[in-house]
């Protein structure tokens, strides 16, 4: 697997809906949105382009956490809706617009690990992107959906990182001008933020 780049990246967030998230412990949907936050600050301050995909937002419950309108409402709005389709790459209008972007490497999170990332991982190995799972921007109702979870996204060859690294590996050098506006943004979201949990 090669470091990640921010030139031949993009942040593929796929499913995090209210209803299903109130089903988490408080503890572990404050860390989710901790670092989902990070995630998609860290993102735009880099330039690197977020897909936002959701699915039967009619239902109730389905529609996105308010942190998408809040920190990306841009994203937000052009967000692909599925209509069922478990597995994103499933659709086609999420395909075409990786195409549109160009990007070789998929930064991938969403709610619940088992059910829509992995599934969504395997398929973006087998169209040739390397992926990259931030594990702490994911998350289930059960505790043991995550580790399985993860074993199995080692396994097809996923790798499973964190918002913070995945920001820092792209970042490169924290002197830079780029670097310096990140490190802002870290410390805002997990230093000077009250009960910011890493």
């Amino acid at each position: 697997m090669q470091k990640l780049k921010r030139v031949d990246a993009v942040g593929v967030f796929v499913d995090h809906p209210e209803g299903l998230l109130m089903m988490t412990t408080p503890k572990d949907r404050q860390r989710l949105e901790t670092h989902l936050r990070l995630l998609l600050k860290g993102l735009q301050t880099l330039g690197v382009p977020i897909v936002i995909c959701t699915n039967l937002e009619e239902g109730a419950g389905r529609e996105p956490l308010s942190i998408f309108k809040e920190v990306a409402p841009d994203a937000l709005e052009h967000r692909i809706r599925r209509n069922g389709l478990m597995d994103v790459f499933d659709d086609p209008a999420f395909n075409e617009r990786l195409r549109q972007l160009g990007r070789s490497s998929i930064i991938l999170s969403g709610y619940t690990t088992d059910a829509v990332v992995v599934p969504a991982a395997i398929s973006a190995r087998d169209h040739g992107f390397h992926t990259y799972v931030a594990m702490d921007v994911c998350g289930s109702p059960a505790p043991l959906t995550d580790p399985v979870a993860m074993h199995r996204l080692t396994q097809i060859g996923a790798a499973p990182v964190t918002a913070f690294g995945a920001i820092n590996e792209m970042v490169r050098d924290m002197s830079s001008p780029t670097g310096i506006a990140t490190m802002k943004v870290i410390f805002e979201e997990l230093v000077f933020k009250d009960n910011a949990t890493l």
